[in-house]
């Protein structure tokens, strides 16, 4: 087998699926699950994972991995609203406007890679989502940081003194980021352990392995996680809801051919 990634934590994470008899959608589901831990110059737990799947009998099945805007993200909102600090990488003397911001709050949307992995997961694996996270909750407890996350971090200073947590997270006590410091991730890991354990839950209760993977999917968009998006949305100006989050549910469907 082979895997390809973008760092060689995430590339393990998918040869270790490959070693321990997994499939090679365990090992992809495996990788972007690391990748949005070590990854995070590019990728994250917030973002999207357009997947395309070729099964043994050659056909091809795609999972759009791409979440929602907020309902009331609407053409109208955005008309005649300015831009504000930290919602683009430079504000223009004049204040842009009709535009959606690039950054912060504003640009939030149903964070669609989550439920592309555990759906992939659960329609064309054959491990558990606590298998597939391993590595991933493994790196997040803590990382060596290489150069372009130390490098990416130091860039977006100006962003993170905008909003607290992440200030804390990235750079605690304004500390800029040294290469090989290990890089802890302990919220994350916290919420990744509570999504582990809802799967475990699930089968304690007598669930299948694809109820059980629908179990950490639903924690995820319709338990704490969505609940704690919800209230920082609505203490710091967002748009996105618990309701964005709970009505969101990605399907497998026959690609767009071109």
């Amino acid at each position: 087998g082979a895997v390809a990634g973008g760092t060689e934590p995430s590339v393990e994470a998918g040869m270790r699926m490959l070693h321990a008899g997994g499939n090679a959608v365990d090992a992809g589901v495996a990788s972007m699950f690391a990748a949005m831990v070590t990854e995070f110059s590019h990728f994250g737990f917030g973002g999207e994972a357009p997947i395309l799947i070729r099964t043994k009998d050659g056909r091809v099945l795609s999972i759009a991995g791409i979440g929602t805007m907020p309902q009331s993200a609407t053409a109208d909102f955005f008309r005649g609203r300015r831009l504000r600090m930290g919602e683009v990488m430079d504000l223009e003397p004049n204040g842009l406007r009709a535009m959606v911001p690039v950054a912060g709050v504003m640009a939030a949307v149903v964070p669609g890679a989550i439920d592309a992995q555990l759906l992939a997961l659960r329609e064309f694996g054959t491990k558990s989502a606590a298998e597939v996270m391993a590595p991933a909750l493994e790196l997040a407890d803590g990382m060596p940081l290489d150069e372009m996350r130390a490098g990416a971090i130091s860039y977006s200073r100006r962003f993170f003194e905008l909003w607290p947590d992440a200030m804390n997270m990235f750079m605690p006590g304004g500390k800029r980021p040294i290469i090989g410091e290990v890089f802890r991730q302990t919220d994350l890991a916290r919420t990744m352990r509570a999504m582990i354990e809802a799967e475990r839950k699930a089968k304690a209760a007598g669930q299948k392995r694809e109820a059980a993977i629908d179990a950490v999917r639903d924690y995820f968009y319709r338990g704490e996680p969505a609940r704690k998006i919800d209230a920082f949305m609505k203490a710091n100006g967002g748009l996105l809801r618990y309701e964005d989050m709970a009505a969101f549910r990605l399907t497998v469907e026959e690609p767009v051919m071109g």
